[in-house]
């Protein structure tokens, strides 16, 4: 689709718009689909995710295992671990 929309409006022997206006309809579908997600990005935002039919805000979505504290080295100790690593 956006193939087409390049090549309707910015072949060389394209009459729909002025040579010097040619960018002019792709910036206004760009910033028109711009738009139009960002809707739906906000409606999903503020429908689905606080609906609690749909989704679960009691039990965190994560199960992932709980992160292991690893220790810090040195900045010495660091370079030995990497020289010595295969």
């Amino acid at each position: 689709m956006v193939a087409v929309v390049f090549w309707i409006f910015l072949s060389e022997d394209s009459n729909y718009v002025p040579k010097h206006l040619q960018m002019m309809p792709v910036m206004i579908i760009v910033i028109a689909m711009d738009c139009v997600f960002l809707g739906i990005y906000t409606w999903i935002q503020n429908n689905v995710m606080t609906d609690p039919k749909l989704c679960d805000q009691e039990k965190p979505v994560s199960n992932a295992d709980p992160k292991k504290k690893k220790a810090k080295l040195s900045m010495a100790d660091s370079f030995k671990m990497i020289l010595t690593s295969k």
